[in-house]
């Protein structure tokens, strides 16, 4: 009887180690998963420049050479480019062109900008006559989606009005479309 007690003494003191070992082992592992699931700080490989920081992207759109049809290019610029005037900086930047060879700039190259506003959601275009030397309705329609394509990325911007060296109700030369009235953009 005696053996058996001792038996059975030892047989609970051995499950018991199993326990306490089964719940360490949980233990350790729950802990070691929190630790696993800390956020790391991310250390760049190389650091982020002054430079870096201001800059930003825009959407400008140009005729694609190969497909004929209008095409999405992301240009970076400097953020404090836009804090004043960045309808004027948006357009500037369409009448520059692109470096990408595929894309083609619709609206004639001698193009200029001369005056830029903004009143209840309309933007107001003044081009120099050279935006209307354009005999192609296919190029005029194309030069209208580009400026409403590209100006849909201000959302304060709901149509636009093309004026030309100031006067209301011009169209281009072939009299395709006319600047009568207002082109709505869709946002």
């Amino acid at each position: 009887m005696k053996n058996k007690k001792i038996v059975m003494y030892i047989s609970i003191v051995v499950i018991l180690l199993i326990i306490l070992g089964l719940g360490y082992l949980v233990y350790i592992n729950i802990t070691g998963e929190k630790e696993n699931n800390q956020i790391k700080e991310y250390i760049p490989q190389e650091e982020i420049t002054e430079e870096q920081l201001r800059m930003t992207n825009i959407e400008l759109f140009f005729l694609n050479k190969n497909t004929n049809l209008l095409e999405k290019v992301v240009k970076s610029i400097d953020a404090r480019d836009l804090i004043e005037n960045p309808e004027k900086k948006i357009i500037e930047e369409l009448l520059k062109g692109t470096n990408n060879e595929s894309s083609l700039v619709i609206i004639p190259e001698s193009t200029k900008l001369n005056n830029i506003s903004i009143d209840k959601g309309v933007l107001y275009l003044d081009f120099s006559k050279d935006f209307i030397e354009v005999e192609d309705i296919e190029i005029e329609k194309n030069i209208i989606e580009s400026l409403k394509k590209t100006m849909s990325q201000l959302i304060e911007i709901k149509s636009i009005k093309i004026l030309i060296e100031g006067q209301d109700n011009m169209g281009f030369k072939d009299g395709g479309i006319s600047f009568e009235n207002e082109f709505i953009i869709n946002n």
